[in-house]
């Protein structure tokens, strides 16, 4: 049956890894139509992030392996969450009258603050014998709103 709906292992992989992809892509372009609210749109980066992190660690690990079916998917699509993030800063900036010295600097530590932290619980929770919980929506709120209280106070100008 596998091989009937699939063909091969690397087609069920791209298949499986596009249509999770599509999903957030979907989630986060709703929210940058909404107003491309920065908070919003940080807000479902962590959430992906959180929701995915066992699958986001196992990309990382088969780019480090060089897996190119996954190589040639990351380079395929992975700029497109960062243009989503990039077109709601700039309205951010752009509504509050405020600019940063390096709009990409900006985003790294954007998606550093929101995004990194799940991914390296995964990480933790892979070798310890206690489980970490991941965190809770309200939880992933206030890291937001910390990340964007950064991102104003450290990297924006009047």
């Amino acid at each position: 049956m596998f091989t009937y709906y699939f063909g091969t292992k690397d087609r069920f992989v791209l298949t499986a890894l596009n249509q999770i992809y599509d999903t957030f892509i979907e989630e986060l372009s709703q929210s940058t139509s909404k107003g491309n609210d920065l908070e919003r749109v940080l807000f479902q980066l962590a959430k992906f992030s959180r929701d995915n992190r066992e699958i986001i660690t196992s990309l990382v690990s088969d780019v480090i392996l060089s897996e190119v079916v996954v190589s040639r998917f990351l380079r395929k699509n992975f700029s497109k969450h960062f243009k989503l993030l990039a077109l709601a800063l700039k309205t951010f900036l752009k509504s509050r009258n405020l600019r940063v010295k390096d709009q990409n600097h900006a985003i790294r530590f954007l998606i550093g603050a929101v995004g990194v932290p799940n991914i390296l619980l995964e990480v933790y929770n892979r070798g310890a014998t206690k489980k970490v919980l991941p965190e809770s929506d309200s939880e992933l709120y206030m890291r937001t709103e910390a990340a964007i209280h950064g991102l104003k106070s450290k990297f924006c100008k009047e």
